[in-house]
């Protein structure tokens, strides 16, 4: 089966009557425009164009698959327009609310990337660890981790389960016995959180295994202290990257993963705009779940 964006070089080559000239149309490289119709004359077992001292000219074949390829094109570009005009009139403004950590480590590009395709959709950011009451009205999304919501007036998705391990500095791994499982926790100094994040369920997991000599109301807090070397802390695999100064040092366990989900309400879900908003942060999540990040 051929590519039907070769075609679009096809019918550049047809218009203009060379490769140079439909290069400059197209904004490609000469070299691009001749390599797209070599693939595209391969998928059919056809010749379409042939080079002359004075440019191209269509074979037969070209010539009676002309017409046809110039429809696809326009068909094409009226496509494309009536997705511009669809996206044009999304509009209104979103109260999306999610966890501190999730607009750093999750959501500020895709949000940003879907404000620049639907730039009449206001997002507003609710970034807070408090569970604001999407059935009251106090948010119209929200990105919430932990046990599946059980109110019947939501309407809840699973995205994906996060993993979490057990991190230090490798200053603090190198100092300090190894970890061979959760029990050894108890013989280490050990980073957990306090407010509104000891609620999570890694965190409620974690204040089962050892007790806290430090705490942090937030995950950045909770890194920075491993990072500086005092003690061993739990966060998403998200964060295990050499470029934040920590080691992993234990797990993922399965008792240690949490789980992802969008709510929202039934009529808050029918807004054209919202259900735009949800399907991208879907397919956004769907591609860091291929990529690991985080894995189901």
């Amino acid at each position: 089966m051929f590519e039907w964006s070769d075609l679009r070089f096809f019918v550049a080559v047809a218009k203009a009557g060379s490769t140079a000239a439909a290069a400059q149309a197209t904004r490609v490289s000469q070299t691009t425009v001749a390599r797209r119709i070599s693939a595209l004359e391969a998928a059919l077992h056809m010749k379409l164009i042939e080079r002359t001292q004075t440019g191209s000219r269509l074979t037969d074949a070209g010539l009676e698959l002309q017409s046809a390829a110039e429809q696809v094109e326009a068909a094409v570009a009226a496509f494309s327009s009536s997705v511009e005009t669809a996206r044009r009139r999304l509009a209104g403004a979103i109260r999306f609310t999610m966890p501190p950590e999730a607009v750093q480590e999750l959501m500020s590009h895709p949000i940003r990337q879907f404000m620049q395709h639907y730039p009449n959709v206001r997002i507003e950011v609710l970034a807070t660890h408090a569970f604001l009451d999407i059935a009251t009205g106090e948010a119209d999304i929200a990105l919430r981790a932990g046990g599946r919501p059980t109110n019947p007036d939501l309407i809840v998705r699973k995205i994906s389960s996060i993993e979490w391990a057990c991190f230090c500095s490798p200053q603090y791994a190198d100092a300090h016995p190894p970890l061979h499982g959760p029990e050894d926790l108890a013989n280490h100094t050990v980073i957990g959180p306090e407010g509104q994040l000891a609620g999570a369920a890694p965190m409620r997991w974690l204040a089962t295994q050892a007790s806290f000599t430090y705490m942090g109301a937030t995950l950045p807090i909770m890194a920075s202290f491993a990072r500086a070397g005092l003690g061993i802390t739990m966060l998403p695999t998200t964060y295990d990257d050499a470029k934040r100064g920590l080691v992993r040092c234990l797990g993922p366990l399965p008792e240690m993963n949490d789980t992802l989900w969008i709510v929202t309400r039934d009529d808050v879900r029918r807004r054209p705009a919202v259900r735009a908003f949800i399907d991208f942060l879907v397919a956004h999540l769907a591609v860091l779940e291929q990529q690991g990040l985080p894995r189901s």
